[in-house]
C-alpha cells in the first residue's frame, strides 16, 4: 500500500515536471515566435477580374464631310433588339435641304461662269496674233506717216506758206505798179474825170486791200513755220513714240491679258469643281440623316473598348430628339450577344502564369450560381499601360442573362497538391533573390539552414527540399 502510494506520488511528480517542462518550451517558443512545419493540402489560385465583350460589333457614325449639324429627330431605344438594313437613328433636314438647294444653285452659275470663261479664253487665243499683227500694223503706219510728215508734208507746207507770202507781195506789187501807172497818166492830163477818179480810188484801195492781204499772210506764215509746223512735228514725234510705246506694251501685256484669261478658266474651273464636290458631299450627307442597322443584334449607345463602353459624354442624355450628335463619331454599335469572349486586365505578376490555354471558372457577377468555364485564347505581352497586359478568353457556353459589358470573375486553379511542405512567407528569407534560407530551430537555438523553394500562394511557400514535417522554423530573423 505504501509503495503503491510512493509510486503513485512519483508518477504525479514526473507528470507535473512534464508539464513545466512543456509550459516552459511552449512559452520559449510563443516568446521567438517558432513555426512547426507540418504537411498540408497546398493550392495555387488566381482570380481575375473580367469583362464580356461581344466578338461581333458593328459601330454607326453619321458619317458626314460637310454638315455637322445632327439634331437627332428619332432615335431606336438602348437594349432593342434591331435587324440588319432597320431604321435606327433620324435627324432633322430642314437645314441641309436649304443648303442642298443653295449649293445647286451655286454649282449652276458656276458652270456658267465657267462656259463663259472658255468663251472668252478661246476668242482670246484665236484673235491673239490678230490682235498682235494689227497693233504692229498701226505701229508701223505711225512710223510711217511720221516719215512721211517730216520728209514730204512738212517742207511742202513750209515752201507753200513761204510760196503764199510771197504770191501777196507780188499781188500788192502788181496793184502798186497798176496805181503808180494810173496816177501819172492822169496826172499828165490838166483836168480828170470823175470816171478816171474812181478808178484810180478803186485801185488805190485794192492796193491798201493787197498791203493787208501781205500783212495777214506775213503773220500767218511766221506762226505757221516758228509755231504750228514745229509744235506738229514735235506731237507727231511723241504721236510715234507712244505707239512704239504701246506696241512695246502690247507685246507683254497682250500674252499677260491671254494668261489671266487662261487663269480665270481655271479659277472658274476650279469652283465649278469645288461647287459640285460639295454638292455631292451633302448629297451624301443628306443619305446619312437617317442611319441603319449594318447588322443584326441588340443596339448599344457609345462604343465599345476593351469591353468597355464609351461614347459621347453622358450618351443616354446626348442621344435623344432635340440633342446634337457629334458627326464622325459612333453614336451606336450594333452588337451580337450570341457571340462573346472575356477580356481583361492582368499584372506582371499574373502575366507569369496565366499563359495561352489556361482555363478558368467563370462567375458572372450578375448571376453568380450560373457558372462557366474560359479558356485563354490571346496574351498580348505588350503592356497596355504600366503593369497592365490585354488577355482574351473564350467561353465554353454563354450563362443565360450575360450580356456584353457585363462583368465577371475567372477562377484559375494554377495548382494543386496533397501532403504538401510548406511555410510561411514570413519565415523564408534570401539575400539574392535566388539562394533561400530559414531559421530552423535546434533546442534553445537556432542555425541558418538552406531550403529550396517551390510556388507561392496566399501567404505560404512551398518548400521542394530541405524541411520535413515536425521542423520548427523562426517566423522572424533572429537579431
Amino acid at each position: 500500500m505504501k509503495f503503491r502510494l510512493l509510486l503513485a506520488l512519483a508518477l504525479l511528480f514526473t507528470l507535473q515536471t512534464v508539464a513545466m517542462s512543456q509550459e516552459k518550451e511552449d512559452k520559449k517558443s510563443d516568446e521567438r515566435k517558432i513555426h512547426t512545419v507540418k504537411p498540408s493540402f497546398f493550392e495555387v489560385i488566381e482570380n481575375v477580374k473580367a469583362t464580356v465583350e461581344s466578338k461581333k460589333m458593328t459601330p454607326v457614325e453619321a458619317n458626314v464631310e460637310k454638315w455637322t449639324d445632327l439634331e437627332i429627330m428619332k432615335i431606336v431605344g438602348e437594349g432593342a433588339t434591331v435587324n440588319a438594313g432597320q431604321e435606327i437613328v433620324w435627324f432633322k433636314t430642314d437645314g441641309i435641304d436649304r443648303e442642298l438647294k443653295d449649293t445647286g444653285f451655286g454649282m449652276q452659275i458656276a458652270d456658267l461662269a465657267l462656259k463663259s470663261s472658255g468663251l472668252d479664253l478661246e476668242m482670246a487665243e484665236k484673235t491673239f496674233a490678230l490682235d498682235m499683227a494689227l497693233k504692229q500694223r498701226g505701229f508701223e503706219n505711225t512710223k510711217a506717216d511720221y516719215q512721211y510728215y517730216t520728209e514730204v508734208e512738212r517742207p511742202n507746207r513750209e515752201r507753200s506758206t513761204r510760196r503764199g507770202v510771197q504770191s501777196s507781195q507780188h499781188s500788192l506789187e502788181y496793184a502798186q505798179e497798176e496805181y503808180n501807172q494810173l496816177k501819172r497818166m492822169y496826172d499828165e492830163d490838166e483836168l480828170t474825170e470823175e470816171s478816171e477818179e474812181i478808178v484810180l480810188t478803186r485801185t488805190q484801195r485794192d492796193v491798201e486791200n493787197q498791203q493787208f492781204y501781205l500783212e495777214q499772210r506775213q503773220m500767218q506764215a511766221a506762226r505757221t513755220l516758228e509755231t504750228v509746223l514745229p509744235r506738229e512735228a514735235e506731237e507727231k514725234k511723241t504721236a510715234l513714240e507712244r505707239s512704239r510705246l504701246q506696241f512695246e506694251k502690247s507685246k507683254v501685256a497682250m500674252p499677260m491679258e491671254r494668261d489671266q484669261k487662261r487663269i480665270a478658266f481655271d479659277k472658274a474651273k476650279a469652283s465649278f469643281e469645288n461647287e459640285s464636290s460639295d454638292f455631292k458631299e451633302l448629297q451624301n450627307d443628306r443619305s446619312q440623316m437617317t442611319l441603319k442597322a449594318p447588322a443584326s443584334g441588340v443596339l448599344y449607345y457609345g462604343s465599345c473598348q476593351r469591353g468597355k463602353w464609351v461614347g459621347p459624354a453622358g450618351a443616354s442624355r446626348v442621344l435623344q430628339p432635340g440633342k446634337k450628335a457629334p458627326p464622325n463619331k459612333t453614336l451606336v454599335t450594333i452588337v451580337d450577344p450570341t457571340q462573346i469572349m472575356l477580356r481583361a486586365n492582368l499584372n506582371e505578376k499574373q502575366l507569369a502564369s496565366i499563359n495561352e490555354g489556361a482555363e478558368g471558372v467563370v462567375t458572372p457577377t450578375a448571376f453568380p450560381k450560373s457558372k462557366t468555364r474560359a479558356r485563354v485564347s490571346k496574351v498580348n505581352y505588350v503592356p497596355l499601360q504600366a503593369d497592365t497586359f490585354d488577355c482574351q478568353m473564350n467561353v465554353t457556353e454563354i450563362p443565360t442573362g450575360v450580356m456584353p459589358g457585363m462583368t465577371c470573375s475567372v477562377r484559375f486553379l494554377l495548382a494543386q497538391k496533397e501532403n504538401a511542405i510548406t511555410a510561411p512567407e514570413a519565415a523564408v528569407f534570401t539575400n539574392d533573390g535566388i539562394n533561400h534560407y530559414v531559421y530552423l530551430v535546434q533546442g534553445d537555438g537556432h542555425k541558418k539552414h538552406a531550403v529550396t523553394v517551390g510556388l507561392e500562394a496566399d501567404g505560404n511557400v512551398e518548400i521542394t527540399a530541405g524541411l520535413s514535417a515536425g521542423d520548427k522554423i523562426l517566423l522572424e530573423r533572429p537579431e
